[in-house]
């Protein structure tokens, strides 16, 4: 069993549980069509990517997750 538990497999679990949070904020929000999307892009991301370059897969759902976060809020959270 890998045990990983460095910066990259933290990074990667917090791309999918805010990935997760959106797609679950875009259904709560009645926006289906983005959350399909999402489901989508995500299927591809985890999926499809791993056979052309595994190493690129954390990378792509963050991409998601940046696009999601400016459909599904509007733009950029703001942090002060």
């Amino acid at each position: 069993m890998n045990a990983d538990v460095g910066s990259l497999a933290i990074g990667t679990w917090v791309v999918r549980l805010v990935l997760a949070g959106l797609i679950g904020k875009a259904i709560v929000d009645q926006r289906y069509r983005v959350a399909l999307i999402a489901v989508v892009l995500t299927l591809v991301g985890i999926l499809g990517i791993p056979r052309v370059n595994p190493a690129l897969v954390t990378s792509y759902l963050a991409i998601v997750d940046i696009g999601l976060m400016f459909v599904i809020v509007g733009g950029d959270i703001r942090i002060t």
